[in-house]
């Protein structure tokens, strides 16, 4: 399988201290065939805090408590020729990214 990553540019732009930034992470499977074991790991900027994320069904996360900062990761044991959009909030003093 080959795979492309993209990230989305945060909105609000620019972000207030302290104001929720959404940012929004899309992995794609180009194929041809489906691909096993597919690990998604995002470090946030350490001054962000952890508020939500949307994942697409299928996907196995772990976040840090909401207010904290931390790792997030998702996982999948085997991802289709496709896409899948993941969505992260995160309250942030300096947010350089979320997910």
């Amino acid at each position: 399988a080959f795979f492309q990553a993209r990230l989305q540019p945060g909105a609000p732009d620019p972000v207030r201290n302290g104001a929720e930034l959404t940012y929004t992470v899309t992995i794609q499977n180009l194929g041809p065939d489906s691909a096993s074991t597919v690990t998604l790991t995002s470090q946030p900027d350490r001054a962000s805090s952890f508020v939500s994320l949307t994942a697409p069904d299928g996907w196995s996360c772990s976040t840090p408590a909401t207010g904290h900062p931390g790792t997030v990761a998702c996982s999948m044991s085997i991802l289709p020729v496709g896409s899948a959009t993941f969505r992260s909030v995160a309250m942030s003093g300096s947010a350089q990214r979320a997910l």
